[in-house]
């Protein structure tokens, strides 16, 4: 019984996240940069490494093209993880509203229907209260 409901739960949240399902591809590709970024910073280190102890004294041109590319790297990381975290607060932002605004609808719907009728189950709080 609880699995059912668990299912039920989540295919509730999925349903509640399709509307989004762009956005949630961008905010996975950007993921996707953000991690290809991050590991070519690496690389870039054992180039500025290579051009640092190279056998003739340091390579500068070679040493200035891979700290510039260090700092690309670094800074397109960056920018990819800030537009990620825009698009997921955009994407919980909504859906928190709409989730609000079902719940009061829900809440409204319920204390609507049950004006002047004190005799039914579910508009009767002692009722409620004792399940």
């Amino acid at each position: 019984m609880q699995g059912m409901k668990k299912r039920s739960t989540l295919g509730r949240i999925i349903s509640m996240l399709t509307p989004y399902g762009v956005w949630i591809l961008l905010t996975l590709s950007g993921y996707i940069g953000v991690v290809y970024f991050t590991l070519l910073l690496p690389v870039y280190l054992g180039d500025a490494v290579d051009a640092i102890a190279s056998g003739g004294g340091v390579d500068m041109p070679a040493l200035r093209h891979a700290l510039g590319a260090m700092i690309t790297a670094t800074l397109a990381s960056a920018l990819c993880r800030w537009i990620c975290g825009r698009i997921n607060n955009h994407i919980v932002y909504n859906v928190t509203k709409s989730l609000r605004q079902q719940a009061f609808d829900s809440i409204l719907h319920i204390m609507t229907s049950c004006v002047g009728i004190p005799f039914l189950p579910e508009c009767n709080r002692r009722s409620r209260t004792a399940h």
